[in-house]
């Protein structure tokens, strides 16, 4: 009976000990399919970030256009600097235009297709009473017809409203040279080194001065 007692012990002892180890075996498995699965995680996450830590990052002011006004050249130096920047412009690729100093600024009605029919406007602005109008005989406005030149802008576009009330349309503002003004030079570029080039050139001449502005060409 002993005996009967002892073996159904051990073996229930056995069993036991086979679902523990069972239990211990499965808990393993688990933490190393889990640290499997982290690092996958983490190595997709570096495959990112290397991704685009290694874009190439567009260059800035590439193909940026430049605009400098350079002032200041007393009129008996004015054609020097000029002859300056053609020998520049040999070199670099630039454009340079010669801006007055002192503008007027011309109201206009535009261009008609010939001297009768500029005419013939040109009655009708006098019938409304304006009486310092004419036809314009130069091109590129010729056959155009002039209502006044004012020496600001604000004077000009009073007087457009003012025409406008009277039910005229289509007048335009011109700008002109005021007589005897001085001339400066705007110089545009989409190269670097022409500022550098053009810096120097302004040292040549003391009393000019050299500065970058916002390009409206």
């Amino acid at each position: 009976m002993r005996v009967l007692i002892l073996a159904l012990v051990l073996l229930n002892l056995a069993v036991a000990g086979y679902f523990i180890f069972q239990n211990s075996s499965g808990s393993v498995s688990e933490d190393r399919q889990s640290l499997h699965s982290d690092r996958i995680t983490l190595r997709r996450s570096e495959v990112t970030v290397s991704d685009t830590s290694s874009s190439p990052t567009p260059a800035k002011g590439k193909g940026e256009t430049i605009c400098v006004e350079w002032k200041g050249l007393p009129a008996n130096e004015f054609e020097h600097g000029r002859d300056a920047l053609r020998n520049l412009a040999s070199e670099q690729p630039l454009s340079v235009i010669e801006t007055p100093l002192e503008r007027m600024y011309w109201v206009v009605f535009p261009p008609l297709p010939s001297r009768e029919a500029a005419l013939t406007k040109l009655g009708e602005f006098k019938a409304l009473g304006i009486k310092e109008a004419f036809t314009i005989n130069e091109d590129p406005l010729r056959n155009g017809i002039s209502l006044g030149l004012y020496g600001s802008e604000e004077l000009a576009r009073r007087q457009i409203r003012d025409m406008e009330s009277k039910g005229l349309t289509s007048l335009n503002i011109e700008t002109r040279p005021k007589e005897g003004t001085g001339y400066y030079f705007v110089i545009k570029s989409e190269q670097l080194e022409v500022l550098k080039q053009l810096d120097k050139l302004r040292q040549t001449y003391p009393s000019t001065t050299l500065s970058r502005v916002d390009c409206h060409l």
